[in-house]
C-alpha cells in the first residue's frame, strides 16, 4: 500500500514499528486495532466518505481526500464503526499507524469535539 506523501508496507519486518518520514525502527509490534484511520492514494475522488463524516474530519486535499486526525475519532459516539470505510467503494482507508489511538483516547477526542459526555 502505498499513502500520499509517503510510502508505507504492511509490516514488512515483524517487530519493528513504522515511523511517518522515518526507517523503520526497533519496537514493539503497534496493536492495529487502535488507530485512526487515513485515505491512501488508492482514492478515486469520488465523493461518498466526506458527507458521511460526523466530524467533518474528511476534505479533498491537493490531489485525494484527506482525513485530519485531529478530528476523526473513528465515528466512535456516533456509530458503532468508521462510516468512510463502510461506504468507500475502493478500500482505501485503513488504519494508520502513524496516528495510534485507543478507544479511551477517541473518546475524548469525540467528548471535546462535540461537548458530548458518552453515553
Amino acid at each position: 500500500m502505498r499513502v500520499f506523501g509517503h510510502a508505507y508496507l504492511c509490516d514488512p519486518y515483524p517487530g519493528t514499528v513504522p515511523i511517518v518520514g522515518h526507517h523503520f525502527l526497533d519496537g514493539p509490534k503497534v496493536d492495529r486495532s487502535a488507530m485512526a484511520i487515513m485515505i491512501t492514494d488508492e482514492c478515486i475522488n469520488c465523493d461518498v466518505c466526506e458527507p458521511e463524516c460526523p466530524n467533518e474530519a474528511i476534505s479533498q486535499g491537493a490531489e485525494i481526500y484527506e482525513i485530519d486526525p485531529n478530528k476523526c475519532t473513528e465515528c466512535v459516539g456516533h456509530y458503532d464503526e468508521p462510516q468512510c470505510v463502510q461506504v468507500c467503494p475502493v478500500d482505501c482507508i485503513p488504519k494508520d499507524p502513524a496516528h495510534v489511538e485507543s478507544e479511551e483516547m477517541l473518546w475524548v477526542k469525540y467528548e471535546k469535539l462535540t461537548g458530548n459526555k458518552r453515553p
